[in-house]
């Protein structure tokens, strides 16, 4: 008997719940599911471009919605995609235009490397302009970036051994000075 009583009562709140204004928002599944013939889900699809939807369903449904990993309410409205060209770089995007995302050529390439970094057509960085004097590769402005050589390279009799040019810590070119016995 003391089951039934129980029982009664949660039927009479339930009732006495569903009473209460209908345009009031619900704050509970199960008020939500005892009230109403259908109810709002957000349907998780498991789709990539289209991962949610709203949609609304017999609360009778429920329980195998709920299986699938659905969920009462309204979805959570999801971004846009990223829309290269917009000036703004956006989740994936390495860039957009002149949004580097903060970026510099010395952190894309490393410490103390130098430069201007851009951004191609297609949202992705361009380090044509950048260098890092000291890698043993020739880029951006560098006009040479081989293994340094001391300074007395420069200086006769040493520049028949060094060469034309050596390369400083600049990685620019410069000549020799043959000097005057030359």
């Amino acid at each position: 008997m003391g089951k039934q009583i129980l029982g009664l009562l949660s039927a009479c709140a339930l009732l006495f719940a569903c009473a209460a204004d209908p345009q009031e928002e619900t704050t509970s599944v199960q008020s939500e599911l005892g009230c109403r013939d259908k109810i709002t889900i957000c349907h998780h699809t498991g789709s990539e471009t289209n991962p949610t939807v709203t949609i609304s369903i017999s609360r009778h449904a429920w329980p195998a919605h709920e299986k699938h990993g659905d969920t009462v309410g309204a979805c959570e409205p999801t971004p846009p995609p990223p829309q290269c060209g917009n000036g703004v770089a956006e989740r994936a995007e390495e860039c957009d235009a002149a949004d580097l995302k903060g970026l510099t050529c010395d952190a894309v390439l490393g410490a103390g490397a130098t430069g201007t970094l851009g951004c191609s057509a297609d949202c992705k960085l361009i380090t044509a302009q950048c260098q890092l004097c000291g890698n043993g590769v020739r880029e951006g402005t560098e006009s040479c970036d081989d293994p340094l050589v001391s300074p007395e390279c420069l200086a006769a009799p040493l520049c028949a051994v060094c060469g034309p040019a050596v390369c400083d810590k600049q990685c620019r070119l410069i000549p020799c000075d043959p000097g005057e016995d030359m």
